[in-house]
């Protein structure tokens, strides 16, 4: 009997919120097999926004430094 088959079987005899977290687990592990698709058309700030403002000094963005760019490119 297959992997698959052993697994449908045991899956079957659960209540359905055991089947759920089942489901879940797998979907998961899949998560970390199968590569992340990328959207080009995504800014960096959207791509980022978890991470935006999470340091303890509360600045979101580099605008709060007036030098930080003074001088580029000269």
């Amino acid at each position: 009997m297959k992997i698959s088959e052993i697994a449908s079987e045991k899956i079957a005899k659960l209540p359905v919120d055991k089947q759920q977290q089942v489901l879940d687990f797998i979907e998961f592990i899949q998560s970390k097999i199968e590569p992340e698709t990328i959207d080009e058309n995504v800014s960096f700030l959207e791509a980022a926004k978890d991470f935006a403002g999470c340091l303890d000094n509360k600045i979101t963005d580099l605008s709060h430094n007036q030098q930080y760019m003074e001088g580029y490119g000269e």
